[in-house]
């Protein structure tokens, strides 16, 4: 495709476009990940639930608070057993508590792109990036135990499907959004 009256061609543009986005999430990863968990385990309500989870299927199960099982969390069990899962693998510290909300906000980026980007333009979609990106309390939830940055990214996804629903007229994309808001 040959240039355009404002002078860049289409490629151009779409490669500005990719150049600027992965900016963005580079620039939203090192707000996340920098020195992620040094400080401490974060909120040792929800520590102690992880710790908890790993004694035993039931508490994992039903997010037991403390290991005789009998107290669950207050939230729903999803966003701790990823958390679990993390602190299986890589030990119950900061850094494994942490890490499954770091993750969740840096995809979480693109996908606001993506969903912006869609109806209302590529300007729009950067911007929309950006500010997910920066914003302090995104960087700040995604930096602890709590699930808040997995929830966002959730919603984005369940966003997405129920978009999807719409322009397709498909019943699966409709109840795979209804099962990720679930």
């Amino acid at each position: 495709q040959g240039p355009n009256p404002h002078g860049m061609s289409e490629k151009r543009k779409k490669a500005l476009a990719l150049s600027a986005l992965g900016i963005i999430i580079l620039l939203g990863a090192t707000l996340r990940f920098y020195a992620l968990g040094a400080a401490s385990i974060g909120n040792t309500y929800y520590a102690a639930t992880v710790k908890s989870m790993l004694t035993s299927w039931d508490n994992f199960f039903f997010a037991a608070f403390e290991p005789g099982g009998s107290v669950s969390v207050d939230k729903p069990p999803v966003g701790f057993w990823v958390q679990a899962a993390s602190a299986y693998f890589l030990g119950v510290n900061g850094f494994a508590l942490a890490l499954p909300q770091a993750l969740a906000g840096v995809l979480a980026i693109p996908l606001m792109y993506h969903l912006v980007r869609k109806y209302f333009g590529v300007g729009a979609g950067l911007v929309s990036a950006l500010v997910l990106a920066l914003m302090p309390i995104t960087i700040a939830t995604e930096r602890n135990n709590t699930i808040d940055g997995q929830l966002v990214f959730v919603l984005l996804l369940s966003t997405w499907m129920f978009l999807k629903a719409v322009e397709t007229g498909k019943l699966g994309h409709l109840l795979a959004g209804a099962a990720l808001v679930g």
